[in-house]
């Protein structure tokens, strides 16, 4: 099921298959994952192993609701900062030793004691509500509701996002990026998007003209859609 990385939509598709009454086994998702959880609740059917990231809320589910048997992905928020990093040597002049590193994800699963001592590990209770309820109501937003995060450091500037559009059809936002004081030393952003097939690589394009940063580091490339979307090695 395509998602469209949308809670609503993922949460929505669950409902509509177990509506179906069609046996399964188990789900595997890639970050819509509590909802998917809250719909085998929601319906009164029996859960079954589910697979997510290391999101707060699908991690607290692990943690919490009785009889539910599932693991959870790492996608560790330190893999920006490796990009950031890099961006930095290279500001620098300092040559990158490899131009890819393989990240080896971690399993944390809530059937074995390792796995347990992760997930409550990671139960994080100084989370901000607010910033979740500021995301969830910009959804409907230009450009999905996404946020790009604009951090200055003494003379260092920094912008960095997850995420690419086409801005084409969306000229506000791309005079928002335009007007960004200053320069933007490194921009660290997606060059996944979910047009890709039509588009090939014009979006993050569009964001790079907008921003013009002196260095871009290019994140979440991955093959989202074997067949149709490339691996990182193929950027």
């Amino acid at each position: 099921m395509f998602t469209g990385w949308r809670q609503d939509q993922g949460k929505q598709q669950i409902l509509d298959f177990l509506a179906t009454g069609i046996p399964v086994d188990g789900v595997w998702t890639s970050g819509i994952d509590n909802v998917i959880v809250d719909a085998f609740v929601e319906s009164d059917v029996p859960l079954v192993p589910i697979v997510g990231a290391d999101n707060a809320g699908f991690v607290g589910q692990l943690a919490s609701v009785e009889g539910f048997k599932g693991a959870a992905v790492t996608n560790p928020g330190s893999i920006g900062a490796a990009g950031v990093t890099l961006a930095l040597q290279i500001l620098k002049g300092d040559k990158p030793d490899d131009r890819i590193v393989l990240v080896e994800p971690s399993i944390w699963a809530n059937t074995d004691d390792a796995g347990k001592a992760n997930i409550e590990a990671a139960q994080n209770p100084n989370l901000d509500p607010e910033e979740l309820v500021r995301f969830v109501e910009t959804l409907q937003d230009p450009q999905g509701g996404t946020w790009l995060y604009h951090l200055a450091v003494g003379d260092f500037t920094l912008l960095l996002g997850d995420s690419a559009g086409p801005l084409h059809a969306s000229p506000e936002v791309a005079d928002a990026l335009a007007a960004f004081p200053g320069c933007v030393d490194v921009m660290a952003n997606a060059i996944l998007v979910f047009d890709q097939p039509v588009s090939g690589l014009d979006d993050p394009v569009e964001y790079l003209d907008a921003v013009r940063p002196r260095v871009f580091v290019p994140t979440h490339a991955d093959a989202w859609v074997p067949a149709i979307s490339a691996g990182q090695a193929a950027y």
